[in-house]
């Protein structure tokens, strides 16, 4: 049954070929053998293909057509990462020698009270023109428009891993998207001109901007204009963290952002005012103006990778059903899946890429299973049933990675949904009404209240659900291993209950056991004693973690900002801090057998306190500079890269380079 259900999945299994190509380029070194000996497995899928086919009798599903076109496919897709990839260019801007750079901004990404955020795009240096790359800008003061150049001064700054645990890994999300770099504007860095924008970019930006000044003129209410924004255009800035935090907790963040949802609307409601004329053969054209007018949509709303990724998948749908009612709906989702990684590979790592598509694979394949589990006569009834059935397919298709992305899950999810979808949806409708009938101002001011009441009363019914008992449950030990045998259990389980393949029901058990004793060695791991050396700008921390217990130990000039922020992030990997001890600079504190040195910043004019000889002593320090050392201390700690010669003969570390994970005292 598999096999067939594999040869009606061509796309799907093409799909498979080419994300492994593109993961390979990702995670091997690039190394011209490999390209090679790639190339040479390409030529020779190739030859088996167009000339050895013929001979092969029933050769469609023949081993030897199948692996030679996943290479053809696996290669396709290394060979496009690998050409995506700026960094490996020798154009790249980091590969040159320049004093300024020419800088073009090419989009927006958030403004809020700390930073402005801009994505820019090298176009030229003060030396050359043939450079390229990417670059994140950060400015307190400038607000910078789409299209601006830049001539930056400013020294970039390469993206470090993070260094404590529960840190942001923005070197990580940001090579994914090939920047590599960032940079603080200084008053030096000047705009001294402005690219035009393409004509289609032109004008979604401005059709945005007076749709947007439309909201704010009509919804008096500050949120409730931004969560409008939000719903329809796809704007989150401005929007407050505790607004956030209550969408989050309850498994409703989809709302807040213009996505398949909104799209799938847009798309329902046109076919059905559509469905109230009689096509005949003409069935061509209505599909053409739902095409039309989903992609008009997502023009509208800027354009943004979500709403396209949407638009495209149903135009994908459309076609489909227009060539052949009995298309395979998981061939339209690997093709629309396609054609957007060949526009651009780095899709596959967004995290909204990955949880769109397993959310609408897992709508197709297990709302059926589930929605025949009752039946209600009654119309409204079936309607929530079908939407708690919708709900429930979206989350078993997405938990595996939700868990392993976010390691929460929102326990009123059900609840949540089932309220605030049809809201929203309201919202949708009134909202697209307000902006259609924005001429006449009595009726669009009264359209524009009852949105802001519907929008207010969908955030304090969220915000109630949110402050209920046990409304979030907390995974920490989700790691990559973890979710991909959970994604395995499901999909095991699910063949044996949907499809009755029985022996489905042993992988599922394997997959299981596997996934219990990975659960107890992570486990086993955690209640191990572990020293973290913890990188702060002025002052040296360590932290020592036994069993479920977090000691945090740290200098008396530690920034207590940054310091409530480091807790922060410990307690968004289940890091509760049970004890916060201070010491003094210069002070020696003994732990576990080990002897600490704290050392905020050596004078060497003043003298430093001593430590014995011994193989457990350290030294803790936030310094470059170490000279005033006494050759004494043999093994170094540093928040800084150490840089002088006498440390050639001596143990030490650095939290800077390497990364909390990679070193654990030992």
């Amino acid at each position: 049954m598999i096999r067939n259900y594999m040869r009606s999945v061509v796309l799907g299994r093409l799909l498979l070929a080419y994300i492994t190509g593109i993961m390979l380029a990702t995670y091997l070194p690039f190394n011209i053998l490999f390209v090679l000996i790639a190339f040479i497995l390409f030529s020779l899928s190739c030859f088996i293909q167009f000339y050895y086919a013929r001979k092969i009798k029933r050769f469609t599903f023949h081993w030897l057509n199948g692996m030679s076109l996943n290479i053809i496919f696996i290669f396709f897709g290394f060979l496009l990462n690998i050409t995506h990839q700026e960094a490996l260019s020798k154009e790249h801007f980091s590969k040159k020698s320049y004093q300024m750079l020419k800088v073009v901004i090419v989009d927006n990404l958030s403004n809020n009270s700390l930073n402005n955020r801009y994505l820019g795009k090298v176009i030229a240096s003060n030396l050359q023109q043939n450079v390229q790359g990417k670059i994140l800008i950060y400015t307190k003061d400038k607000t910078l428009s789409l299209g601006s150049i830049l001539s930056l001064t400013s020294n970039t700054i390469s993206f470090q891993k993070n260094r404590n645990p529960g840190e942001f890994n923005a070197q990580a999300y940001w090579n994914k998207k090939q920047v590599f770099h960032f940079v603080y504007l200084k008053n030096s860095d000047s705009v001294i001109g402005h690219k035009q924008l393409s004509y289609l970019k032109t004008n979604s930006l401005f059709i945005a901007y007076k749709f947007d000044s439309i909201l704010k003129k009509h919804l008096l209410n500050e949120e409730s204009y931004k969560i409008a924004s939000a719903l329809l255009l796809g704007s989150r800035s401005g929007i407050s963290e505790d607004v956030i935090a209550d969408y989050s907790k309850t498994g409703t963040i989809h709302i807040l952002s213009v996505s398949g949802l909104h799209v799938s609307v847009i798309f329902l409601v046109l076919n059905k005012i559509l469905s109230l004329f009689k096509w005949g053969k003409t069935q061509l054209l209505k599909s053409f103006i739902l095409i039309s007018f989903v992609c008009l949509y997502a023009y509208i709303t800027g354009l943004s990778p979500s709403v396209c990724r949407s638009a495209v998948m149903i135009s994908f749908s459309i076609i489909g059903k227009q060539i052949s009612h009995q298309s395979n709906p998981y061939n339209l989702i690997a093709g629309s899946a396609f054609f957007l990684l060949i526009i651009d590979p780095a899709y596959l790592f967004d995290i909204g890429f990955q949880l769109s598509y397993l959310a609408v694979l897992g709508i197709i394949y297990f709302y059926d299973a589930i929605y025949r589990l009752h039946y209600f006569k009654n119309k409204l009834a079936d309607q929530m049933w079908m939407l708690i059935a919708v709900s429930i397919a979206a989350q078993l298709s997405t938990l595996a990675m939700s868990l392993y992305y976010f390691h929460q899950f929102p326990n009123y999810f059900l609840l949540a949904n089932l309220l605030a979808i049809p809201l929203s949806s309201i919202a949708l409708y009134l909202g697209i009404t307000l902006l259609a009938l924005n001429p006449f101002p009595i009726i669009a001011k009264y359209i524009g209240l009852i949105l802001s009441k519907c929008i207010a009363l969908m955030g304090y019914i969220l915000h109630k659900i949110s402050m209920l008992p046990y409304a979030l449950s907390y995974y920490y030990h989700i790691d990559s291993i973890a979710a991909g045998l959970l994604m395995a259990i499901l999909l095991c389980y699910s063949f044996y209950l949907i499809h009755h393949i029985k022996w489905m029901n042993w992988y599922g058990a394997g997959f299981s056991l596997l996934f219990l004793m990975n659960s107890c060695f992570i486990r086993y791991q955690d209640w191990k004693t572990t020293h973290y050396l913890i990188h702060q700008k002025d002052s040296p921390c360590i932290l020592i973690k036994s069993a479920d217990q977090y000691t945090l130990v740290c200098s008396q000039n530690s920034n207590q900002i940054a310091l409530n922020k480091l807790i922060q992030n410990f307690q968004k990997i289940g890091w509760h801090l049970t004890k916060l001890v201070w010491v003094k600079d210069q002070s020696l504190v003994r732990i576990h057998d080990k002897t600490f040195l704290f050392i905020a910043k050596p004078n060497p004019y003043r003298p430093i306190a001593t430590i014995n000889h011994q193989r457990d002593d350290y030294l803790l320090c936030a310094a470059y500079n170490l000279k005033g050392i006494k050759e004494n201390v043999i093994q170094i700690i540093s928040n800084k890269t150490l840089n002088t010669s006498y440390l050639n003969s001596n143990k030490y570390y650095s939290t800077y380079d390497n990364g909390y994970k990679c070193i654990p005292l030992p």
